[in-house]
């Protein structure tokens, strides 16, 4: 099966909470047509989720590596494209680095390399089976 890349430049956006687990949402524009799925286009604004844990009750002050990752989700076209990646599908990660936020709950560093495949059977919204997610900042990000 071909898979399809999407390449992105980072603006990182922390959603306020006050308890475990803290949602990291990623937003960019799909900005190379390598294998996309029908319906999506470069120039498509896209938003990808990173739900990490790291048993603390608020997002003030934290530090999340690769071991607190619970899931990660790419919603493209407004929704109309959505890939999930629960925890229990990474396979062989890569997990260098950490996200960081301040005194006001807000990322304030992200020096992450994290990147996983996924199991066999983990399916996109389209029916597509899922390969890889990447967080880097200069790298596809989904295959």
């Amino acid at each position: 099966m071909k898979g399809f890349w999407i390449a992105a430049l980072w603006l990182l956006v922390a959603t306020a909470t006050s308890a475990a687990p803290y949602t990291l949402i990623f937003t960019s524009t799909v900005i190379t047509d390598n294998s996309l799925p029908t319906g999506i286009t470069v120039g498509d604004s896209f938003e990808m989720y990173v739900v990490v844990d790291n048993g603390g009750a608020t997002a003030v002050n934290q530090t999340w590596t690769y071991a607190d990752v619970q899931s990660v989700a790419f919603a493209l076209s407004g929704g109309s494209y959505v890939a999930t990646f629960p925890s229990s599908t990474f396979v062989s990660p890569s997990t260098g680095g950490t996200i960081q936020t301040d005194g006001t709950g807000a990322v304030s560093s992200s020096t992450t390399s994290w990147r996983a495949s996924s199991t066999a059977g983990n399916f996109d919204s389209i029916g597509l089976e899922l390969s890889e997610w990447y967080i880097n900042g200069a790298n596809d990000i989904i295959f």
